[in-house]
Order: structure tokens, then C-alpha cells, then sequence
């Protein structure tokens, strides 16, 4: 076995120096034939490369090429090989070679870092021993350190160890701190009262597995506008996005949406999360409802216990001689006030007509509010919101429209096209009112709440905040757009470690732990429509009997109304006999009647 080493700093000092730097150079004409074979090379020094290892590693890399190179030093030979396939040596980078030294390993590595070209981003190093080749790589750790690690050894052609990939190891981050930017959105990021460092939510759990296998630390910055930014005609934008185009802050979790115009200033690594743009409209109650729904159980029970009580007061009226009248209602009436008192039975009918009617009418009321409240929802209002089934009927039926002032959705509209349907919906609608575009679209669009209203969220968003305000979440109709929005982390522009995270987000997708955050967060089962809304059923009445509670309070009151008017009404009908009759004893008025039986 044969072994290659450097005895002096001047001797390897002089290989690196002298070598083809023509090789080293970006590639210029991507097309070339070298470009696409993504050749590497190899440098050595020796008097002869040994034919046993020439052979070697033509059988490891088969379209290798052994060349004689005599420019600084006598027998110098330079080896190259195609690594195309080889996850361990990554060629992505702009400047397009790895320099390889073909040496002994126990060799001084500062010197290779003190002496490589600028150009040349990884060091690798070939060490031939016992029929293997041990192949090693050679780099500056984030901090400075000087790493050398063993990644792949071959014996023959086998494979015998391989290291982690190129991005797992570059991965390292320990010593590193970087500023992220963050503003408060929903399910991604919630910032509490007491500050950034305690926000919780889809975007931080995503930052917080990446630390875990990174190892950086970081810092918060929070945008004080709480806004993404929007551009300004000198090309400068403004908020979140300022601070990534002027390189204030590495990078942000504040989800951003992937649009073109951002794409000038940020570099985005996608969070393989695609939301849906719904349009929103108000649904009043009852609407679009057969006329046969609305009958449902509170006006079925209303309209029972109205006939019920129509009927009873019919057989009150009825004369005390009418056939069949001893079996009626009235008949019962008439032996109960007989047992009360002689001769007053017609008093105690008067008045039970009276209860009856005046029972009927209130139920009967009652169930005719509920069941016109219903029908007129129906058949006027609920037609309204039905018009409106794509974004361009937002425009042909006039209505308003509302839109998120801080997210992709302004510059959806702002940034639209000339003549297009969105920017005349911006020009038209949205700008003539702050509130049209305002930060908190659902406040806006709550606040508002009119007919000719209708607003575009996403569609996650919105099923959060209806989980959150039912009674009136439940109210709104969403319909689907065909618009989408792809959500990523945004990095400034030319962030050298961007690669990384977007293969350990990569990782954490193919892994599943991406998909379980989403569903934590962005489609938790709670925020299901017909989950929230099955107990919610939007009813716009005046009277509402679905709470028991309240159903009860009526029963109760009316109960004692009637008792009352019952007491008031003997009482006069004992007055008036006492007038009549004028008995010695009224204070014994039951004691005679009960004789008098």
C-alpha cells in the first residue's frame, strides 16, 4: 500500500498553488459536455501513480481518466472521475468542482484551508490502504472549526460505510444565531402578551424540530406594524419583507405566501402547505329552506298546543244542554265549578274562556313569529347570498368586497394586472374604504354584515375563527375559488444556509412530521364546519325556543298570569253575588255552600 504525503508546508503550499485553476473556475457555458458529466478531480503527488491504484479507482468511478500533469512538479498526477450519482459529493454549487488531494490523511487539514482557492467550497481527500479506499471530507464547521470526517469506504467495488448525505452533515448549525422575523397570524403564529418568545403555533413548531436537529439558536424580531410589507414604486418594500430585502433579519416564519413579486427579494423554502381562497357571503337564516322546513319541532309544538286550546274554548262555548257537552272540556269545567260553588259554574266557564283565549292567542302568536321569521328569511333575504358563486359575480351583483390588507391577497388585487377583473375590483371596491382592506378582514367583514357583502379568506382561517364565533360563523356561506396559495418560510436573498433548511424540511415531510403539525394546527377536527355548526344552526328569530331554560321561564310566567286572572275573576264573580244574595254571614260563604250540598 502506498501512501501520499506532504513533508514541508511549502511542498503542499506549491501543489495547491501551481494546479490547472482553469479547472476550479465557475463553469461559464453550462451546456458544456464536462458541465453535465459533473466531473470532479483529483490531485496527487508521487513518482509514479501506482497501477494498482489507478485501477482501483477506475473501477469505483468508471468513467474516470488518468492524466500526467508536469507544470510545477515532476510526476504529478491528476485523476478525474464522475461522482454524478454519489449523494456524499454535492456539485449544486455555483461554483461547480470539488477539489479532491489524493494524500495521507494524517496530514496537517488547516494547511488545505489556508492554501485551496476561494472558488473551491469542499475538500475531499482519498487515503488508499488494504485494498479499500477511504474516502474523506474535509470542512470549516459553522463556528470555524476544522472538521475532517470519514463518509464513505469502498473495497473494490463495494460499498462498505457511508456516512450520513452532504445536507445532513452541513446540517450542524451548533454555534449559530440568527434573526427571525415573525408577525401574529392565526394557527401559525400566536403572539401572547407577553411577547414573541412564548408564540406558539404551526409556524413555531416547524422552527422548533428544525433547532432540535440543527442545534442554532435564534431571536425573534417582530414586525411592530404587524404587516408582510407591499412595494413601493422605488422597488423598496416596506414592513417584514423590508427587513428581509435589507438583510436585517435571516429569515422569517410568518408563512408567507409564494407570489411572483416576492420572488425579487426573498428566497422561499416551501412548507408543502397549499391553502384554498374561499369567497364569503352572509346566510340568513332559513334561507334557501323548503316552505315544509320550516316547520320544524318548536313551531310543530306551538301549533299543538294553539288547536288544542282553539278547540277547548270552541267547547266552552258551547250551552250546558248541547248534546255530548257533560263528555266536552266544558262539561268538565261546568261539574268542577259545581263542586266550587253553587251557582257559580257560570262565572267559572267566563272565565276559563277567558284563559283559554287568552292562552291560544299568545301561543298561537308565538308560533306564527317563529314560523313568518323563517318563511320571510326564505323567501326574500336568503336568495341574496345565492347569487354570488364565483368571484366574478363579487362584481356583476355589485356587492362589496373585503380582502386580508397584509397578506398575498392585497397583492392579488393591488398588484393586478391593468383592465384585469381584480384590479377593477381594487379600483371599484376595495380601495374606496380602509376597511376593505384592513388587517383584520374577519373584524371588517363582521362589522359590516350586510347583504351586499361578501369577503375572500383562507380557507383554514376562516374555519378557526368560525370555531371561535359560532353564532355568527355559522351565518356565513363559503364557497371554494379555484385560487390557491403555497406557504413558505422566506429567506433573504442569497442566505448560504437556505439549501440546508429546505432539505431538513424536506426530510421532516417525506418523515410525516410535517403532516401531523398540519393536522394539529391547520385541520384540528374542531374546526370542522359541520362539526361547529350541527349544534349551531343558524336561526335568525325573534323568539327562539331551542334553549329549554328560557321555553320554561315563558310556561312559568304565563302559568301565574292565569292564576292571577283566575283569583281576580272569582273574586269579582263572589262580589257581584254578594250583592245579589246579600247573606247574613259573608265571611261563611264556603260553610253555607257546603250545606247548601
Amino acid at each position: 500500500m502506498l501512501f501520499w504525503t506532504w513533508t514541508a508546508l511549502w511542498f503542499l503550499g506549491g501543489t495547491i498553488e501551481c494546479m490547472d485553476l482553469e479547472l476550479l473556475r465557475p463553469l461559464t457555458n453550462p451546456s458544456s459536455s464536462v458541465y453535465k458529466e459533473r466531473l470532479a478531480f483529483v490531485l496527487g503527488s508521487s513518482e509514479h501513480l501506482p497501477p494498482e491504484d489507478v485501477s482501483a479507482i477506475q473501477k469505483l468511478f468508471p468513467k474516470s481518466e488518468v492524466t500526467g500533469d508536469f507544470r510545477c512538479h515532476e510526476d504529478e498526477w491528476k485523476v478525474l472521475f464522475d461522482v454524478r450519482d454519489n449523494p456524499n459529493f454535492d456539485l449544486q454549487e455555483e461554483c461547480g468542482y470539488i477539489f479532491i488531494v489524493l494524500r495521507n490523511i494524517n496530514a496537517t487539514t488547516g494547511m488545505i484551508f489556508q492554501k485551496k482557492p476561494s472558488c473551491v467550497s469542499k475538500v475531499f481527500s482519498l487515503s488508499m490502504e488494504a485494498h479499500r479506499i477511504l474516502i474523506y471530507e474535509h470542512y470549516l464547521s459553522f463556528n470555524g472549526d476544522h472538521v475532517t470526517k470519514l463518509i464513505e469506504i469502498w473495497a473494490g467495488e463495494t460499498l462498505m460505510l457511508e456516512a450520513n448525505s452532504f445536507e445532513e452533515r452541513r446540517s450542524y448549525l451548533k454555534g449559530a444565531k440568527f434573526a427571525i422575523g415573525i408577525l401574529s397570524l392565526p394557527m401559525f403564529n400566536v403572539i401572547p402578551e407577553s411577547g414573541p418568545k412564548n408564540a406558539y403555533g404551526f409556524s413555531i413548531d416547524v422552527l422548533k424540530v428544525l433547532q432540535e436537529n440543527m442545534k442554532f439558536q435564534y431571536e425573534f424580531v417582530e414586525e411592530s406594524d404587524a404587516k408582510y410589507g407591499e412595494r413601493l414604486p422605488n422597488g423598496t418594500w416596506t414592513s417584514l419583507l423590508g427587513k428581509l430585502q435589507r438583510q436585517e433579519i435571516h429569515f422569517s416564519v410568518a408563512a408567507l405566501g409564494v407570489v411572483h413579486e416576492r420572488n425579487e427579494i426573498v428566497d422561499f423554502v416551501s412548507l408543502s402547505t397549499r391553502l384554498q381562497y374561499i369567497i364569503m357571503t352572509w346566510t340568513i337564516p332559513g334561507g334557501s329552506r323548503p316552505i315544509l322546513d320550516m316547520f320544524d319541532t318548536d313551531v310543530k309544538i306551538l301549533g299543538i298546543v294553539t288547536t288544542v286550546l282553539l278547540i277547548a274554548f270552541s267547547l266552552v262555548l258551547l250551552p250546558p244542554n248541547q248534546v255530548g257537552f257533560e263528555a266536552s272540556v266544558g262539561g268538565l269545567l261546568n261539574q268542577f265549578g259545581a263542586l266550587v260553588s253553587q251557582g257559580a259554574s257560570d262565572d267559572l266557564i267566563r272565565i276559563s274562556r277567558k284563559i283559554l283565549l287568552l292562552s291560544a292567542l299568545v301561543f298561537g302568536w308565538f308560533a306564527l313569529n317563529v314560523f313568518s321569521a323563517r318563511l320571510i328569511s326564505n323567501l326574500s333575504i336568503g336568495l341574496s347570498s345565492d347569487q354570488i358563486k364565483s368571484i366574478q359575480d363579487i362584481e356583476t351583483y355589485g356587492f362589496d368586497l373585503f380582502i386580508n390588507g397584509i397578506g398575498s391577497e392585497l397583492v392579488m388585487f393591488k398588484n393586478a394586472p391593468d383592465g384585469s377583473l381584480n384590479k377593477r375590483l381594487w379600483n371599484t371596491k376595495i380601495s374606496q374604504n380602509q376597511k376593505f382592506h384592513s388587517k383584520d378582514v374577519m373584524e371588517s367583514f363582521v362589522d359590516k354584515k350586510d347583504l351586499k357583502s361578501a369577503a375572500i379568506y383562507l380557507d383554514t382561517l376562516v374555519a378557526n375563527w368560525v370555531s371561535d364565533h359560532p353564532d355568527q360563523g355559522c351565518q356565513i356561506e363559503t364557497r371554494p375559488m379555484e385560487a390557491q396559495v403555497e406557504l413558505a418560510f422566506g429567506f433573504s436573498k442569497g442566505f448560504k444556509l437556505r439549501k440546508l433548511f429546505d432539505y431538513q424540511i424536506r426530510k421532516m415531510d417525506q418523515s410525516g412530521v410535517l403532516h401531523k403539525l398540519k393536522q394539529k394546527w391547520l385541520y384540528p377536527t374542531e374546526t370542522n364546519r359541520e362539526y361547529i355548526c350541527s349544534d349551531n344552526s343558524p336561526e335568525v328569530l325573534e323568539v327562539d325556543f331551542r334553549n329549554v331554560f328560557e321555553f320554561f321561564k315563558i310556561l312559568i310566567v304565563g302559568t301565574v298570569m292565569s292564576l292571577i286572572s283566575f283569583c281576580l275573576e272569582m273574586l269579582r264573580a263572589r262580589m257581584r253575588d254578594s250583592r245579589i244574595d246579600k247573606p247574613s254571614d259573608s265571611s261563611s260563604v264556603f260553610s253555607s255552600l257546603v250545606q247548601n250540598n
